[in-house]
C-alpha cells in the first residue's frame, strides 16, 4: 500500500463487519455490606498500635544498648533535657526510649536524629573533619 492510497482512503462504514458483540447488563442486586462487621473483622485480625509500639521499643532498646556508649547516651539525655545523674546504662536507655515514644516529643526526637546524622556526615567529610573536635 502506498502513501497516496492511505491518504486518499475514505472511511469505510463496513469496518466492523467481522466483529460481533453482545451487551449484557450486570445484576445490581448485591447483598448489602455491613461496614461495622468489616471494621470489626479488621480490628480483630490486625496488629494493634500497642503491638507496633512494643516492637519499636524493643528494637530501640537493642539498638541503644549495643551501639551506644554511656557517654553518647548521656549526650542524648542532655539534648532532651533529661537528668542523667546516677543512672546505669540500662536506665539511660529506658529513659531515652520512654521520652522518644511520647507523641508530644516527636519533633524534638526527629531534630536530634537529623542533627546527629549531620554531625556524623561532617565528621566523615575530608574537609570538615579537621574542624570537628567533639564526639557524639
Amino acid at each position: 500500500m502506498n502513501w497516496n492510497n492511505i491518504l486518499n482512503r475514505k472511511y469505510n462504514n463496513n469496518v466492523m463487519e467481522n466483529v460481533s458483540y453482545d451487551i449484557i447488563e450486570k445484576n445490581n442486586d448485591r447483598e448489602k455490606i455491613n461496614i461495622d462487621e468489616i471494621i470489626g473483622l479488621v480490628n480483630n485480625n490486625s496488629i494493634t498500635n500497642a503491638d507496633m509500639n512494643m516492637d519499636t521499643m524493643i528494637a530501640s532498646e537493642i539498638d541503644y544498648s549495643n551501639n551506644y556508649t554511656i557517654k553518647s547516651l548521656g549526650k542524648i539525655l542532655d539534648f532532651y533535657g533529661i537528668c542523667k545523674r546516677k543512672l546505669r546504662k540500662d536506665e539511660m536507655v529506658q529513659s531515652i526510649i520512654l521520652f522518644e515514644m511520647e507523641l508530644c516529643n516527636y519533633e524534638l526526637v526527629e531534630e536530634r536524629k537529623r542533627l546527629w546524622l549531620n554531625f556524623q556526615e561532617l565528621k566523615e567529610h575530608s574537609f570538615f573533619n579537621k574542624f570537628m573536635i567533639l564526639e557524639l
